[in-house]
Formats: structure tokens, C-alpha cells, sequence
């Protein structure tokens, strides 16, 4: 009924309606969902734009053209609430979302000169998108620890993204909450023959520019991590280290008493003459 009826059609209204509540409280309606639902509606999703794009090039009577676009604003909206209630707390369903075949912000993308100019619409895209993106960073942190030979193609765009994250305010207090989250970053870091390794060094790099954070990567391995930069033949390495340290002695007492070590200057001192040379 839902897919072949059109939005006018009665009987398409109480179905619809129907499957956003079911949606939203079973998850074994969710799970069937991604046995094609999902797929469907993201199709729907090109669909609506190509047909948005076609209305705002036909030549006929502006009272036809208005009716016709909202017409398909309105499935549009409804489309985006059933794929929300789809991809909520369903990993499975945010999975299939993401995949190759379906790439739902590639389909939610193009529509967003129209979204622009409804709030209802924009407020239901932002509420997809919400619900698509929780616990992003979770699952970025567990793609990244994945054994190199699995998917090191992935790995690094993993290590890309959380460096990108790591700027970002709020990602850095996520990075603090999250257990053990420095202490691997760190961990991963140590290894000077990983190809990584300077994307791990980039994260704890912008994680030690928060003033939230400074407590806890001093408390961790991260400061030994950032002091071995200093000994780095590679230039940029030693430049990620230094900025760092620089950056955890800033307006910080504590950092100040912690690093103030003999070996720590020397290190400091011969890495400057080094980059003068």
C-alpha cells in the first residue's frame, strides 16, 4: 500500500502514519526495514529532487507548478521522518543507510536549496541527519583500531576524520570522556614505522589545545608520546610534538611544574637548533 499509492491517496495517509509510530517503538519493524525500506525511501529521496528539478524548469501556469512542488515537499518530509524513525538506535539500519548502493547523504545533499526554504522540511533533515550521525565518533574510534592489513585504506580516512573531529570543541570532550580513548590514540602513536602514526599524532595534538583536556593528557602517556616528537628526524613530527607541549604549557601552572624537567629542555633546546639548521 505505501509504496504504490500516491501521497494523496486516504489509504497511503493511514499506512504512513502507521509506520512512523511502528517505527519508532519496534525494533523488529526496524530490522525489517532494512531488508529494502531503506533502500526504497533514500530512492524516493532522488526521485522527489528530480522531480523538484523538473517542476522549476516546466514552462506551464505558476498555480500548477506551486501545487505540484508541494505536493512533493510533502512526501519529501514524510519520506525524511520514516527514514529518522528507520535509522534510530539501529546500527544494522545506519549501516544500510551508508552503503555503497544507498549513500543517504548523497541523496539527502541535493535537496537542500529546497530544505532552505521550509523550516518544517529543514527541521526534519536535521533531525535525519542527528539520528544518522550518533555515536559517529564511536564507531570511528573502533574502525581505527582495526589490524592495519584488514582495511588500511579505511584506517587512514578513519585517522583523517578524528584528527578533522579532534578540532572540533565538542569532539574533544567526547575524546575525553570516552574510556581509554588517549591512551590508545597514544599506544598507536608510539609506533614510529606506522604510516598513521602522524594522523595519531595530529589527534592528540588538537586534543591538547582544549583547556578541558589538559589535565588528562598530562595524567596520560600522551606527554611521552609528544616529548619523543622532539627527537624526530622528521621535521613535521617534531612540529606536531612542540606545538602540542607548547600548547599544554599555556596559561596551565600545572603543565608548567610537570614538564619543567632538564631532559625535557634539552630535548626542546637541541630540536630548535635542529630546525635552524
Amino acid at each position: 500500500c505505501f509504496e504504490k499509492q500516491p501521497l494523496q491517496d486516504p489509504l497511503k495517509k493511514v499506512t504512513s502514519r502507521a509506520f512512523l509510530s511502528l517505527l519508532a517503538c519496534s525494533p523488529s519493524a526496524q530490522s525489517y526495514a532494512c531488508r529494502g525500506l531503506v533502500d526504497t525511501l533514500i530512492e524516493r529521496l532522488r526521485n522527489i529532487h528530480l522531480q523538484l528539478q523538473q517542476e522549476s524548469l516546466n514552462p506551464g501556469k505558476a498555480a500548477q507548478k506551486k501545487k505540484q512542488e508541494e505536493s512533493c515537499l510533502r512526501e519529501l518530509k514524510l519520506v525524511l521522518q520514516l527514514l529518522r524513525n528507520c535509522l534510530y538506535r539501529n546500527e544494522e539500519c545506519k549501516l544500510q543507510a551508508s552503503a555503497c548502493d544507498s549513500r543517504l547523504a548523497f541523496a539527502v545533499a541535493p535537496l537542500w536549496p529546497w530544505l532552505l526554504l521550509d523550516d518544517r522540511l529543514m527541521e526534519a533533515a536535521l533531525e535525519l541527519l542527528c539520528v544518522f550521525t550518533a555515536s559517529v565518533l564511536h564507531s570511528v574510534m573502533k574502525l581505527a583500531t582495526l589490524l592495519a592489513p584488514e582495511n588500511s585504506g579505511h584506517q587512514r580516512l578513519a585517522f583523517c576524520l578524528l584528527a578533522n573531529l579532534a578540532a572540533s570543541r565538542d569532539c574533544k570532550g567526547l575524546l575525553q570522556k570516552m574510556d581509554g580513548a588517549l591512551e590508545l590514540i597514544a599506544e598507536l602513536a608510539l609506533h614510529k614505522r606506522d604510516s598513521h602514526r602522524p594522523l595519531t599524532l595530529l589527534i592528540l595534538h588538537n586534543v591538547s589545545f582544549c583547556s578541558a583536556n589538559k589535565a588528562k593528557v598530562l595524567a596520560s602517556k600522551s606527554v611521552s608520546v609528544l616529548v619523543s616528537c622532539l627527537e624526530s628526524n622528521q621535521l613535521h613530527i617534531c612540529a606536531i610534538g612542540a606545538s602540542a607541549l607548547w600548547s599544554l604549557l599555556h596559561n596551565y601552572q600545572k603543565a608548567k611544574v610537570i614538564l619543567k624537567n632538564p631532559s625535557i629542555r634539552i630535548k626542546a633546546e637541541e630540536a630548535f637548533t635542529s630546525a635552524q639548521e
